[in-house]
């Protein structure tokens, strides 16, 4: 017959597992028998319609970032009828905003070219994406490359040095799998 010879350290490990044992099992009696309600503050969801721009409750600043000597933020706000919306806003003082509204699909997404403030070209291409098993989107530019673009909580952008055009924006999984419809830029 085999014997196995105990170690010091499995009493005190056997110790440690009991007492913490002892602990959850007494935090989960109660010692009043009359039960506590949090209040919680109220939340009210506002959709806006198609005559009413977004508001504050509505949208939510995604990023911020240099785009050369500027400065572009994006926004994700409700659209009408609920639909998933994005907005990228140069900080130039002659710059209008530019957005656009999800129809339907996994993903909507905006392209523009911009001159920075020193006078540099620069292509910023931002998208929302719409399902949360997407973890990257390949860009497919006009010219025939393409360029990766990495999603980070529910968006991605990409801002490249040069004049380019995106035709297509691929939405991808973890494992490299097309999620959903392969979304054309019109």
């Amino acid at each position: 017959m085999l014997a196995l010879k105990k170690r010091p350290t499995d009493t005190l490990r056997g110790a440690v597992l009991l007492g913490t044992l002892i602990v959850v099992l007494a935090g989960c009696g109660s010692t009043s028998s009359q039960a506590t309600v949090e209040s919680l503050p109220t939340m009210t969801a506002i959709l806006p319609t198609a005559t009413t721009a977004p508001t504050a409750a509505s949208e939510r600043v995604w990023k911020k970032q240099a785009v050369g000597a500027s400065n572009v933020t994006i926004t994700f706000y409700s659209g009408p009828g609920g639909s998933a919306c994005i907005r990228i806003q140069l900080d130039a003082a002659a710059s209008a905003p530019v957005e656009k509204c999800a129809v339907s699909g996994t993903l909507v997404a905006i392209q523009g070219t911009t001159t920075d403030s020193a006078g540099k070209l620069y292509t910023i291409v931002a998208g929302r994406c719409l399902a949360n098993q997407i973890t990257a989107v390949s860009l497919e530019m006009a010219s025939g490359d393409n360029t990766p673009a990495e999603v980070e909580d529910g968006g991605f952008v990409i801002t490249l040095p040069v004049k380019k055009k995106a035709v297509r924006a691929v939405p991808i999984d973890q494992y490299g799998n097309l999620v959903g419809q392969i979304y054309a830029f019109g």
